[in-house]
This record gives structure tokens, C-alpha cells and sequence, in this order.
């Protein structure tokens, strides 16, 4: 049980020290002009959590980013015929 233990510390601690720079959060009136159609807010507590996941290519710009994100709200409001792009 303690080899196992030592090994789990072994592979989290140099993670816990590297450095990973935040990304840069884009506000969504930079990525769309699209406005939602209802909002509706969270009441607090939550009673659960789904989780989403999409699988898109990855994006290397900001311009690329923002043309998936874009991308996926289209999606979501003109094809399902959502309110917004479905946020978790």
C-alpha cells in the first residue's frame, strides 16, 4: 500500500509545481453577436450538473477559437433550436 501511495506522489508533484500560464478568457460579445434568446438563471443550489462534451479540432488562434465557439452556438440555436449555446 505505501509503494502504491509513493507512487501516485511521484507522478502528482511535479504537476503541482509546473507553471501553466491561465488562458485567456474571451468575453462572448467578442466571439458573437448573436444575442441568447431567454436567459435563465441558475438557482442556487444546483440540484445537478450535466456535463457536456464536444469534440471539435483544436484551435490555435483566437480567430480559430472563436470560429468554433461560434461554430457550436450555430449549432445549437439554428440547427436544435436552443436559446444559447448549451453552456454547462
Amino acid at each position: 500500500m505505501l509503494s502504491r501511495i509513493c507512487f501516485v506522489l511521484l507522478l502528482v508533484l511535479p504537476a503541482s509545481f509546473a507553471k501553466v500560464k491561465c488562458p485567456t478568457i474571451i468575453g462572448r460579445n467578442q466571439w458573437t453577436s448573436v444575442p441568447a434568446g431567454e436567459v435563465n438563471y441558475l438557482i442556487v443550489p444546483i440540484p445537478y450538473v450535466v456535463i457536456q462534451h464536444t469534440v471539435t479540432p483544436e484551435c490555435n488562434s483566437r480567430e480559430a477559437c472563436t470560429a468554433t465557439v461560434d461554430g457550436i452556438r450555430g449549432y445549437h440555436m439554428d440547427q436544435l433550436g436552443w436559446d444559447d449555446i448549451g453552456y454547462s
